[in-house]
């Protein structure tokens, strides 16, 4: 699934949206580091809390990905 992952920060839509490796390979590295939180999330609480923490968890990696892409 990592090729996926990739390949969807170089295309979209058919259009090539960036092409710097060392770009790619930082979001990917964010997109990853977004899934373990979530993986840890739901495995360290209630299923009552698991969706509200998770929705939470992905809200602040997000806004960690936006202020990165900002920079």
């Amino acid at each position: 699934m990592q090729v996926h992952h990739i390949l969807d920060e170089i295309v979209m839509g058919g259009m090539v949206l960036e092409t710097n490796m060392g770009e790619i390979l930082k979001h990917v590295d964010a997109k990853n580091l977004m899934e373990r939180k979530e993986g840890a999330i739901f495995s360290n609480s209630s299923p009552g809390k698991g969706v509200h923490n998770a929705a939470l968890a992905a809200k602040g990696a997000m806004s960690n990905i936006a202020a990165k892409i900002r920079t």
